[in-house]
């Protein structure tokens, strides 16, 4: 019971997170100030979305198993939304047509190409790329049970993505994906540090310090790094 009481709550939150970022969205469609910060929503969902796959995954679980599963969950309403919206900017809109891009956002590799990419056929497709691309991360951690290790890494691929992006010359990958990374691992190293064998006496501190640098990071200051 009081696991169900849980999971209503994380739901009660990923709601709450939805919410915010319709919010945005609604008020950039009709151009009024950006009051509520609902992109901080992305965040929220991303350290729940950590939490909840880390809670989940066992050591021994297969890459099919795993990624196969979430991708099929998400993959086909993407699919669908993708192509009702292409239909409809094509034929009421007189969008030409870019092949190049439209391959890469049906298999989710917008954010790898050029900028124009990123936000081209739909400003929110993008967050579909940054899902995939967690996947992965926590797969190659799911037997990792130190926290701290969890949260290094998360900072270390934050970084790395961040100075890929640099190079790359892509602002809209630099602002909207390394932060989203580092938080996305947070939410793992919680979940590690929730379950039975985790054991923080030995690097508790050093749990708490970075996990604050996280904290930092995903506010902006990995910008400045």
């Amino acid at each position: 019971a009081l696991a169900e009481r849980h999971l209503s709550s994380i739901n009660e939150l990923k709601g709450i997170a939805i919410l915010l970022v319709i919010t945005y969205h609604t008020q950039l469609a009709v151009g009024w100030v950006n009051w509520s910060q609902g992109l901080i929503g992305v965040d929220i969902f991303l350290i729940i979305s950590g939490w909840l796959i880390g809670r989940s995954l066992k050591p021994d679980t297969t890459l099919s198993e795993f990624f196969w599963r979430r991708v099929w969950r998400i993959v086909p309403a993407y699919w669908i939304a993708l192509g009702a919206l292409l239909v409809f900017k094509h034929i009421l809109e007189h969008d030409p047509i870019d092949w190049a891009n439209i391959l890469a956002h049906v298999f989710g590799l917008q954010i790898f190409g050029p900028e124009a990419w990123f936000f081209g056929i739909n400003p929110s497709f993008w967050f579909i790329s940054l899902l995939l691309l967690t996947y992965p991360l926590a797969f190659s951690l799911r037997a990792e049970r130190s926290p701290a290790r969890i949260l290094s890494v998360g900072m270390a691929v934050g970084i790395l993505t961040y100075w890929l992006g640099v190079l790359a010359g892509n602002n809209a990958f630099v602002v909207n994906i390394p932060a989203r990374l580092v938080t996305f691992c947070a939410g793992l190293a919680v979940a590690a540090m929730l379950k039975g064998d985790a054991d923080l006496r030995k690097d508790r501190g050093l749990f708490f310090a970075l996990f604050a640098l996280c904290g930092y990071l995903e506010m902006g200051g990995i910008r400045l790094l």
